[in-house]
């Protein structure tokens, strides 16, 4: 019914409406009347029957007084004048029959209802009780039972003068509503038959002439507008499209479309500039006869997967052929027309690239030849530092062993003068060294297991020294807070901190230096670690604190002159707390002392275990040295020399091994209990040489301790060995203390292994 309804014209909606709405509410305004006239004739029945009760009440008060049933039998046989009244009763004061009616014709009083005042409509029935009081005592009840036919005649009538009203009322509404609805239909019916021709000619020029301004008026006005909104865009669409078709056939890039097979079934006219094939050319060839033979498998496969993926755009770059056999790079922008998941053709743009290809490739060679160049320096430098720490560690080596001697103080001046400018020297390659690693982008943080407080003692210890020459105080601080064991670059971190703490301790000539760390924040596992390096030095001027991070930059000219130093190491610091994760910062004033603040980011271990010392040799573990058969494979007499004279000292037996390969074959003869390993030298490097002894077949030689003593400095270096299967590893020039610390460890495990 509601699909019946809605295809049926508004007129006779309107109609349907009006009919239906107005016989609702006739129908329910009659329902109500007919209910209010029932009702008053309800009352009106019931007021009269209890006049009747009360006359009758009065007539019978004698009566009962003196119980003349008689007389009030009398009284009531009036009744039968009503033939509305069936029955009649009247009782005494305690409710027995005194006198009684029934209208001939019925029989017997029926069932009476057990009250005694009032009045109820009982079925087809109105039932009356009128009490009879003297002188304000009850003496008696009368009870009438009257019929209901005249209130349903009464009903009956009022029902057929209800329905007459309704049936000329709905006549006279629809007489009216069917000239009412041509207000509102005929404007709506032209305006449909209006748009229906529109939509036939497409002429949007017509308007429809509104007669008033009610909500038909402002759809009209609405429709008016909205065919003049589509005249203006037909007009404004047209215009797009003749500049759309200038700029594409005027465009510097190709534009084309194909089907889904990949045939051209447009090209605008650059196609013929950029392939050499004309429009009509083009529109017998198919796109895959102008792929350069070398992208044609790539190219194929590419759109093949755009075609079954019913990806909607894509952008692809290769190479085609032009008619004159040209070969040139395009960067081609697709995009497929889907629909009901098939493509059923592409649109693409295809710009000429080559240029920019030429470029790249030139950009990649240059990028590539920079890269070589970069890789050239830091292999000149790390063999330029190596080459200078071969003589190097001679000359420290020796002086170290001259100061051992018996010199005046004259000459011992002398010594320590060769040993002042000998670690200047060293210090100023390591420096170079690490600051062109930094800048080639070649340093990686290392992750390991260590002990904060065990390194920070390390570091305590390692300046301590240069501290206590000048009589400066120097303290360590560590917060509760921070777990002991941590995870991260720990051989960076003591870069830092040698270098920020050994400048306090340079620039300061009275006072002290203090190291405080601090836990600053906590993400999880990762912990942001807070270091405060402070001095009572001579502080850096306000304007030269943004430059001293710079490259060979210090506060001041003469500061390299007075303090000896490169200017690099606040810029290698700075790199590396990057690296980090964190920043460094620094507030002084001159004359007064500076403090070096910076963070570093590290990850908590998974277990802690209790603050332990790094393994240093005692006295009495140094007595393992004597008599213990080394053999010292090195290329180089002096260090060769150095190596006999320090080992000697402590009481060892050694060999020594120009090369590499005599070193394997030494190491299978005579039963040696360590071996100091050279990595750089002629017919078998230290690398080969330590991998042969490992293969050995004899578990006792195989197993030997190998001590890389080595030129090479680099941080990551010592993995580098302990990969190549040696077991420590010591830089040259070496530290004679750190060098036997390092000795005894490797026999003392060595010996627990045996047992």
């Amino acid at each position: 019914m509601a699909l019946s309804f809605r295809n049926i014209s508004i007129r006779k909606k309107l109609m349907l409406i009006i009919m239906t709405v107005s016989g609702i509410t006739l129908i329910l305004s009659c329902t109500a009347y007919l209910s209010f006239e029932y009702k008053r004739a309800q009352e009106e029945m019931v007021r009269e029957v209890q006049i009747m009760g009360e006359v009758l009440g009065q007539n019978n008060t004698s009566p009962i007084l003196f119980y003349d049933t008689l007389t009030s039998t009398q009284s009531l046989k009036t009744l039968v004048a009503d033939n509305n009244i069936d029955r009649a009763v009247i009782f005494d004061a305690d409710g027995n029959p005194f006198s009684r009616y029934i209208r001939p014709g019925l029989s017997g009083l029926g069932e009476i209802p057990d009250i005694h005042e009032g009045y109820i409509f009982n079925g087809d029935q109105l039932d009356v009780f009128i009490p009879i009081a003297e002188s304000g005592e009850n003496i008696g009840t009368i009870y009438l039972q009257t019929n209901l036919t005249k209130l349903h005649s009464s009903l009956r009538r009022s029902v057929i003068v209800i329905l007459i009203i309704l049936a000329v009322s709905l006549v006279v509404v629809y007489l009216v509503s069917l000239r009412l609805q041509q207000f509102i239909s005929d404007p709506i019916l032209k305006l449909a038959n209006t748009a229906r021709r529109i939509s036939k000619d497409k002429d949007y020029s017509i308007r429809i002439d509104k007669r008033g301004d009610d909500e038909v008026g402002v759809l009209i006005d609405g429709f008016n507008e909205m065919l003049g909104a589509v005249d203006r865009g037909n007009k404004a669409l047209q215009e797009s499209e003749e500049r759309y078709r200038t700029i594409v056939e005027n465009a510097h890039d190709l534009i084309y479309r194909t089907n889904y097979q990949g045939d051209f079934t447009y090209v605008n006219p650059i196609a013929k500039r950029m392939t050499g094939y004309s429009e009509k050319e083009m529109m017998q060839m198919n796109y895959m006869d102008v792929i350069h033979p070398d992208s044609r498998d790539s190219v194929l496969g590419f759109y093949r997967n755009q075609l079954l993926n019913l990806v909607p755009t894509s952008y692809f770059e290769f190479q085609i052929r032009t008619k004159d056999g040209k070969d040139i790079w395009i960067g081609q922008n697709v995009e497929a027309t889907i629909e009901k998941n098939k493509v059923l053709e592409f649109q693409a743009v295809a710009r000429d690239i080559t240029e920019r290809v030429k470029a790249e490739e030139a950009l990649t060679i240059a990028k590539e030849q920079a890269e070589s160049a970069t890789q050239a320096k830091s292999t000149f430098l790390a063999n330029m530092s190596h080459e200078i720490r071969t003589p190097m560690n001679g000359v420290m080596g020796m002086a170290r062993l001259l100061e051992d001697t018996s010199l005046t103080n004259e000459q011992m001046e002398y010594v320590q003068a060769i040993n002042i400018s000998a670690e200047n020297l060293l210090t100023i390659i390591n420096d170079v060294l690490d600051f062109s690693k930094i800048e080639a982008g070649k340093v990686v943080l290392e992750k390991a297991t260590f002990s904060l407080r065990d390194f920070m003692k390390s570091v305590e210890r390692s300046l301590k020294i240069l501290s206590d020459q000048k009589a400066l105080e120097l303290a360590v601080d560590i917060s509760s807070d921070i777990p002991d064991m941590l995870v991260g670059d720990r051989v960076r971190l003591n870069q830092i901190l040698v270098n920020l703490v050994g400048n306090a301790v340079k620039f300061t000539e009275k006072g002290g230096v203090s190291v405080a760390v601090n836990l600053m924040k906590r993400k999880g596992n990762k912990l942001c670690i807070y270091f405060q390096v402070t001095d009572t030095g001579i502080g850096i001027p306000d304007n030269k604190i943004e430059s001293i991070f710079s490259s060979f930059e210090q506060a001041s000219g003469d500061t390299t002159r007075k303090y000896g130093g490169t200017g690099l190491g606040l810029s290698i610091s700075k790199e590396l707390v990057g690296l980090f994760g964190g920043q460094i910062n620094v507030e002084s004033r001159e004359g007064l002392g500076s403090s070096f603040t910076f963070s570093v980011w590290m990850e908590e271990a998974s277990v802690q275990h209790s603050s332990r010392e790094e393994k240093s040799a005692s006295g009495e573990d140094y007595d393992v040295l004597k008599g213990r058969k080394v053999l010292v494979v090195e290329d180089n007499k002096i260090n060769q020399m150095l190596a006999k004279k320090v080992l000697s000292k402590w009481g060892m037996e050694v060999t020594l091994a120009d090369n590499g390969a005599l070193g394997v074959e030494q190491v299978q003869g005579d039963g040696f209990e360590l071996v100091l390993m050279d990595i750089q030298m002629p017919e078998m490097d230290g690398y080969q040489a330590t991998a042969a002894i490992r293969k050995l077949a004899d578990a006792g030689k195989s197993g030997l301790p190998v001590l890389a003593i080595t030129a090479h400095a680099a941080p990551e270096e010592r993995e580098k060995c302990l990969k190549a299967g040696m077991n420590d590893y010591i830089s040259k020039p070496f530290n004679e203390t750190l060098l036997k610390d390092k000795i005894v460890c490797l026999l003392q495990d060595a010996s627990k292994k045996v047992k």
